[in-house]
């Protein structure tokens, strides 16, 4: 699954399903062979009713970001339960949640770059900015920055 604030953003309707709510708060690969077995966790003992069928086996791999920062986590659900999960198919969630991290920051990445210039855009300086200051401002530091009119740019591109 997504993170919750890109679901949000992009207006996708998705009824949150306790188990997916409650994997994007696990910071380590999570999984339940047989939720409706005594041991496991109890969130998995309520099921939702958006599903045709109670769903039995449950894996996750939390999403991160760059920073460190969870973004969400990464879901495989199954209406049958499993007796096991083999390690390659436990490299196989965590590779996949790491290819959805990197793709959440490649997504910001190119979205701060204009599409001529595929430089940084003004906005992407000062949001940097405001993030760079926030995160420092106990030793605040001015910098000048002189940036060229557009029209200079250009007439240096030609």
């Amino acid at each position: 699954y997504a993170a919750e604030s890109d679901r949000r953003a992009r207006g996708w309707a998705q009824a949150p399903h306790p188990f997916d709510v409650e994997a994007g708060n696990w910071r380590v690969l999570h999984v339940v062979l047989d939720t409706l077995a005594e041991a496991s966790p109890p969130v998995f003992h309520q099921q939702s009713e958006s599903t045709p069928a109670p769903i039995r086996f449950f894996a996750s791999a939390p999403i991160f970001m760059l920073t460190g920062r969870q973004a969400g986590a990464l879901c495989v659900m199954d209406f049958s339960p499993r007796s096991a999960i083999s390690e390659d198919e436990t490299t196989a969630l965590r590779d996949a949640a790491v290819l959805a991290g990197t793709g959440i920051v490649l997504r910001r990445y190119i979205s701060k770059l204009d599409p001529v210039t595929q430089l940084p855009h003004r906005g992407a300086f000062f949001e940097d900015l405001h993030a760079w200051l926030a995160d420092h401002a106990q030793g605040l530091t001015l910098a000048v920055v002189e940036v060229a009119p557009v029209d200079r740019y250009n007439a240096f591109l030609r």
